[in-house]
């Protein structure tokens, strides 16, 4: 089987078969003035479940897929075609066309919540902690002597007699 296909001229289909007695269906691109459609099928994991799965209604995506969003980068949001989904990063939004206009997912905003319960006194005061230990002990004062005082009055000793 050939790795890339090329249609010319602009238009044209390619049908992708399932081997015999396979359990997935055919799926099929067709491609008309730049539009890719994408017929009934299913995309397979190697060894695994089905990753997409195509109807003609819907799209089914495996939960473990992630689906990423072109994102619009414009200053100003172009109106897109009808259908197309974008995410606008200039307002973080997710807006999609309806070629007509743009619709964004973003509701209004929601009535503001009841104010909480009231929280405990603040003049309450927890139990007194244990106390610590004793300090050490300050340094010694000076060690120099004053002044000494006046003499007292010269008195004679009694001898006995």
């Amino acid at each position: 089987m050939a790795k890339n296909v090329k249609i010319i001229p602009g238009s044209g289909s390619l049908s992708f078969e399932p081997e015999i007695n396979a359990s997935t269906s055919a799926i099929e691109l067709s491609l008309t003035n730049n539009d890719l459609s994408i017929t009934s099928g299913s995309i397979l994991a190697p060894g695994s479940s089905d990753l997409v799965v195509i109807n003609k209604d819907r799209i089914e995506i495996d939960d473990n897929i992630n689906l990423n969003l072109p994102i619009n980068t414009l200053s100003v949001v172009p109106v897109f075609n009808a259908g197309r989904i974008v995410f606008d990063n200039v307002t973080d939004n997710i807006v999609v066309g309806t070629g007509a206009g743009n619709i964004t997912l973003e509701g209004p905003q929601g009535p503001i919540g009841n104010l909480g319960p009231v929280g405990p006194d603040s003049n309450v005061d927890g139990p007194r902690g244990p106390l610590g230990p004793i300090g050490p002990q300050g340094n010694r004062g000076p060690s120099t002597e004053g002044p000494r005082g006046p003499l007292g009055p010269l008195t004679e000793a009694l001898a006995p007699q």
